[in-house]
């Protein structure tokens, strides 16, 4: 038996982290050892899965992933769910009014209401434009940590304001849907850190994110990393920060 294959016979774990190229094969034959491996382990706390293939353009359908395992299955202790790798950039129908119970990912995220880590790596192409902050909330009541891209930010930072601890912005990519929140951010009492990563010096996002300091009075820690390619100045000036208590960890790259 292949060395990675004896891995998927472990079981009753509590933290899953999946990193895995296609290398040939289709997602849906990673879906035939995952979906056991994944059953086996009903008390599953963290679920973290990257697919992709660096060599072809090949992208996996998270709607996929969870309808495999069916639709009464249920990790009732899952509180961190992170996607990463090559998404497909169509998938994210639950997000729409329209799908509020035809699209699998919506009801799995209905069985699983103690999300409090989200982490989508995908650019939302196809990002509805009209998101519904009730809706959100009803999707993730207990959300305190979103990793993802700058689109799906405005509506994040609207609906949650008053319980999010952790932002992490993946794609340094902003665009002028961000300036409503310049001077509209509200207050984010709970925030202790902020991270950009793979920023490009975009201005819309630089002021983003001083705003989002000036809104965040008990933030701790700042990560700032720009694109690996990106020769541009990486300098950034930190806003007054008379009103922020303590900073433990100050990252600038």
């Amino acid at each position: 038996m292949h060395a990675r294959t004896r891995l998927f016979k472990f079981k009753n774990l509590s933290h899953i982290s999946v990193y895995t190229e296609l290398q040939g094969r289709t997602f849906h034959d990673v879906l035939g050892l995952l979906i056991p491996f994944l059953k086996s382990s009903p008390n599953l706390v963290s679920l973290s899965f990257a697919c992709g293939d660096p060599n072809r353009d090949l992208a996996y359908s998270p709607v996929d992933l969870v309808a495999s395992l069916g639709e009464n299955f249920t990790f009732p202790h899952l509180r961190i769910f992170r996607l990463h790798g090559c998404i497909d950039p169509n998938w994210p129908a639950f997000l729409e009014r329209q799908s509020l119970e035809a699209d699998p990912l919506r009801r799995f995220f209905a069985r699983h209401p103690r999300i409090e880590v989200l982490a989508f790596n995908s650019d939302f192409e196809s990002l509805p434009h009209d998101i519904d902050p009730s809706y959100l909330l009803r999707i993730f009541p207990c959300l305190k940590s979103f990793e993802g891209s700058s689109p799906l930010l405005v509506s994040v930072l609207l609906t949650f304001s008053e319980q999010l601890e952790n932002i992490v912005i993946t794609d340094g990519i902003a665009d002028d849907t961000l300036k409503k929140l310049y001077y509209g951010i509200p207050t984010l009492p709970k925030l202790r850190r902020l991270a950009i990563l793979g920023f490009s010096g975009n201005g819309i996002l630089t002021r983003l994110f001083r705003a989002l300091v000036k809104a965040a009075r008990e933030l701790e820690e700042i990560e700032f990393r720009p694109l690996a390619n990106y020769n541009g100045s990486s300098s950034l000036t930190v806003p007054s920060c008379d009103y922020v208590r303590v900073f433990q960890s100050l990252c600038f790259f």
